[in-house]
């Protein structure tokens, strides 16, 4: 790979930089841990000042022994003198959790000197709060002007050189194959039913190379926090592997497909597989399956917020720059949710370069690692959040995403741009920064009467009879009069949040989803076991028989819809999407989907400044004023909620509504939001 500096090539990163010749480039220090390294900055030369980071240079050649220790040197540089710099963007610690290569190398330790001294960690100085929180607030000038930015993923296995085989043909024969999207939706029994794709035959036939991409998304560099502005910012990306090199934008590419085509979840499949051949310390837990499939679609969101960063950039922010950055990073910090960090104040530290024209002022973002305890990370979330909601324009995106309780996902839908539940009604909360609070107004609009079970319960073949159960409740045509659907219709776009393919859109009329749907619960429902529990036959008649009564249902519609020309699988990937949210019907009959908290007495709310609807939990609490106490009746925010039928501002627009502006106005409560 060649660099953009004059002289050296790097060919190797193991750690550390290999050069080819003597001169050496030079890397900046971030965020890595440290052990030790108090003496080496301790010394006049090496310390900081405004707009000023260290630059590591390294003079010596690490032997293939590692017997010869490396040599470098530290330099303070100021950045406005535009130094030229490589930028490293990796994951300290092990390169993946599982496997051999679950520790921090495999290769024998080398000693490293830095001027003149032992050196146990290139980082910055942690054990200087100040200027970690001052680094942190460069990081982003730091990545975006850096020569080259080089993605290490860590030692190399026998998986790499497979893998990225295999990714690079995805790319090439995506970029010139039209049927490779529709031949990765199909099982393996279709295959023979295609004309003219040998060499998508050929390509999507090697069990082995599929083993090895899923291994090559499993590293742990794709779910890291800090990777998100690394990767975003960089002007020129290259990923390293051992001595494997491959682009980002293949690896970008190929994420895309995967992610928009279900086989993300075929290779999760296929490296649980792998997995249990490892040793019982290098296996998996039950646990900690769900959370696999993210890493394959790490790399898109992160092209997808590259994009729309750039885009930002050349249009410029709008609003004198306030509620745009505002939403904005909203927005990322819904991206950013599954990724990791060490210290969970990152994940909204790592997202401010990102905004750093509009925020760097902001009282409220400002990294403050001098603050210590186990609140600090929800101090620093809570911070954050008030800075977001004073100046978001009345956008209250932010609240949208709270999950409730410990319920590990919510919506998941980055923006909710394609919903309008609140009729484009906006106001601007009341923040209580004493208390805690939020002052709202909005319209109550249902309660919750029965809870479903979750999706994830779904795909893991567990019978689903409460889900029927709702639907059987339901009149037959759903909806408002003049728009009604039949009953099953609502069911299906409604636990697919009635979004799909990519980029995501509201499902139009018309579409094969309807007709996919049906293929999709016959093989699920025919998947279910419960005939094993001999204690449960009550529990497996009445499965049965809903079952029955639905597929019935469903038969009674092939006029309507032609089922068997659909491809099932097409429905399995926006239905495997926020697999723990949970269905629930109302007490009015709307049909929902929400957190996996959701209890029977929540109610639905349709708050201005959401584009989703909002699911509220009544709390009491007791206040005492001028020594009189009192009950204050208080809400707590469960989570955002996709309510079929009032997505497009039914409820609260006086053009869908049929009311008046007044008349809505006159049904809006206030609330507080604790």
């Amino acid at each position: 790979m060649e660099a953009r500096l004059s002289g050296p090539t790097i060919r190797n990163i193991g750690g550390v930089a290999r050069m080819d010749h003597s001169q050496s480039p030079v890397l900046p220090l971030q965020e890595m841990a440290i052990a030790g390294n108090a003496a080496v900055y301790q010394s006049d030369d090496l310390r900081l000042g405004r707009r000023q980071i260290r630059l590591l240079a390294i003079s010596t050649r690490p032997s293939p022994s590692n017997d010869i220790p490396i040599a470098c040197n530290l330099e303070v540089v100021d950045l406005d003198s535009a130094p030229e710099f490589y930028a490293l963007s990796y994951t300290w610690g092990a390169p993946t959790e599982y496997g051999p290569l679950g520790t921090l190398s495999s290769r024998p330790e080398c000693p490293i000197f830095c001027n003149g001294q032992a050196l146990y960690a290139v980082c910055v100085n942690q054990q200087d709060k100040r200027e970690r929180s001052e680094q942190v607030m460069l990081m982003a000038y730091i990545y975006r002007t850096a020569a080259v930015v080089i993605s290490w993923l860590g030692e190399q296995d026998c998986h790499t050189e497979p893998g990225f085989a295999l990714l690079t043909e995805v790319k090439e024969t995506s970029d010139h194959a039209p049927n490779l999207v529709l031949l990765a939706r199909l099982s393996p029994d279709d295959y023979e039913s295609l004309y003219g794709v040998e060499e998508l035959m050929a390509l999507l036939s090697g069990r082995q190379s599929w083993v090895a991409v899923a291994h090559v998304f499993q590293r742990t560099y794709f779910s890291r926090a800090w990777i998100i502005q690394e990767v975003v910012l960089a002007r020129t990306l290259k990923v390293l592997c051992g001595a494997h090199e491959i682009d980002w934008s293949v690896i970008a590419e190929a994420s895309h497909f995967f992610s928009t085509t279900g086989r993300a979840r075929r290779l999760t499949l296929l490296f649980l597989e792998s997995a249990k051949q490892a040793p019982p310390w290098q296996q998996l837990r039950p646990d900690e399956h769900a959370n696999l499939i993210f890493r394959y679609q790490s790399p898109t969101r992160l092209r997808s917020t590259a994009e729309e960063y750039k885009k930002r950039k050349q249009q410029g922010y709008q609003h004198q720059n306030r509620a745009d950055w505002a939403r904005t990073l909203a927005c990322n910090l819904i991206r950013a949710r599954s990724f990791k960090a060490t210290d969970p104040r990152d994940k909204v530290y790592t997202l401010l370069g990102l905004v750093d024209e509009y925020a760097h002022d902001k009282p409220g973002l400002a990294p403050a690692y001098e603050l210590s305890g186990a609140q600090a990370p929800a101090a620093a979330f809570t911070r954050a959040a008030i800075q977001i909601l004073e100046d978001g324009d009345g956008d209250l995106l932010l609240l949208s995403c709270v999950e409730g309780g410990k319920a590990p996902t919510g919506l998941r839908v980055t923006g909710y741009d394609r919903y309008s539940a609140s009729g484009g009604l906006k106001q601007r909360p009341v923040v209580e920064r004493e208390s805690l609070t939020l002052g709202l107004v909005g319209l109550r609009l249902d309660r919750v009467t029965m809870v479903g079970e979750t999706k994830l319960e779904v795909l893991r073949g567990e019978p689903f009879p409460r889900w029927l159960e709702m639907v059987e409740s339901l009149d037959t045509f759903y909806g408002r009069k003049g728009a009604e659907r039949h009953k099953l219709e609502a069911f299906w776009r409604t636990f697919i949040v009635n979004t799909a393919g990519y980029p995501p859109r509201l499902v139009p009329d018309g579409e094969y989803w309807g007709a996919s749907f049906g293929n999709w619960f016959r093989e699920v429902t025919s998947r279910v076991d419960v005939d094993h529990d001999p204690d449960g036959q009550d529990e497996n008649h009445t499965w049965h028989a809903l079952a029955d009564r639905f597929r019935q249902s469903l038969d009674d519609l092939r006029d309507e819809q032609s089922y068997g020309a659909a491809i099932m699988s097409a429905f399995v990937t926006p239905f495997s999407l926020s697999q723990h949210l949970r269905l629930f019907r109302t007490a009015k009959g709307y049909l929902g989907i929400g957190s996996e908290c959701i209890e029977v007495g929540d109610s639905v709310w349709i708050v201005p400044g959401s584009r989703v609807s909002s699911l509220l939990r009544g709390v009491q609490h007791l206040r005492h004023e001028q020594g009189q106490s009192s009950i204050d009746n208080r809400h707590r925010l469960v989570g955002g909620a996709y309510v079929h039928g009032v997505m497009e501002g039914e409820a609260a627009s006086p053009l869908a509504s049929g009311m008046t502006t007044e008349g809505i106005q006159n049904l809006m409560e206030k609330f507080t939001l604790e």
